[in-house]
């Protein structure tokens, strides 16, 4: 299953499974933030449906696309993210990230707020399972938009038609793969301007898919494997090898693997520009042998 294909009656069908008695306790704690117009309590129960959102994303981060463990340990390692701050949201990029990251935009991205989108605190489309740096590191409590933020009830499709916000939200609502598309090992926009252009190149810049060394290493290792699969489907083999190595193949790009969208170009870039494939497994064997060796 796509991330992006969820809806939310399938959502709550799961939590249904996980948790009979869940969707009433929200919806009573909704209705009581509702009251006090604000997120305020002694404690939370969204950790208690994180395994279903974990189980969706096959045990991957809804950002990074990097695995992280399964369910038995894996609701440590976990962070259930609200994609929209349920407490107070601070502007973004600051002036420490802009130097950190070495970017600036000629255009608006959206001001604080002491409230936050606090009436979401228990809104299922508002939830995934992300890791820690992700979630904690860089998410925190940042949600950039191109219009005024919204402080009214709205539901999250009226949010996303009034605030057009930035980051790309994978969960039921966005194909990154309609926003994202790789040169080499690096995300870029698909679009060269607009929205959807500014949508792709702040989510690059946010969670930083193109600097960090792990997410990196893990493309690499990606395109060494699929090079050398590839190498023995065109090669004149036994119909026993080739299949094992189309079967490896269909394991590497899969959605329960790591790095999907790129593991899908770079085996689509083996079958329509097979030198310019072979050139980056040539750089991806130096650039893991200097990692690893």
């Amino acid at each position: 299953m796509n991330y992006y294909d969820v809806s939310l009656n399938k959502l709550k069908a799961l939590v249904q499974e996980e948790d009979p008695n869940w969707l009433e306790k929200a919806k009573a704690r909704t209705e009581n933030f509702l009251n006090l117009g604000k997120f305020e309590e002694a404690s939370s129960i969204w950790s208690d449906v994180k395994v279903v959102f974990m189980r969706l994303q096959h045990f991957k981060c809804i950002f990074c696309d990097r695995r992280l463990s399964p369910e038995e340990y894996g609701r440590i390692e976990h962070d259930l993210e609200h994609f929209r701050p349920k407490g107070s949201v601070k502007a973004w990029p600051t002036k420490k990230i802009k130097k950190a990251r070495n970017i600036d935009y000629n255009f608006t991205t959206g001001i604080k707020s002491s409230i936050g989108y606090y009436w979401l605190a228990y809104n299922l489309q508002n939830y995934a399972s992300s890791c820690k740096v992700c979630n904690s590191t860089l998410k925190s409590n940042y949600f950039p938009v191109a219009k005024p933020r919204v402080v009214d009830t709205k539901t999250i499709r009226q949010l996303n038609s009034s605030e057009k916000p930035y980051l790309l939200f994978p969960l039921g609502f966005d194909d990154p793969a309609k926003y994202i598309k790789f040169d080499q090992v690096f995300c870029v926009p698909i679009k060269r301007s607009g929205h959807n252009h500014r949508r792709a190149r702040i989510t690059i810049d946010f969670f930083e898919l193109n600097t960090r060394q792990d997410l990196l290493m893990e493309r690499f290792s990606l395109v060494d494997q699929i090079w050398k699969e590839f190498e023995i489907v065109q090669e004149n083999n036994s119909r026993q090898r080739k299949q094992r190595a189309q079967n490896s193949i269909g394991r590497l790009t899969s959605i329960k693997n790591i790095q999907t969208a790129f593991a899908r170009h770079y085996k689509e870039l083996c079958e329509t520009e097979p030198d310019e494939a072979w050139d980056l497994s040539v750089k991806a064997n130096d650039a893991l042998n200097e990692y690893f060796l």
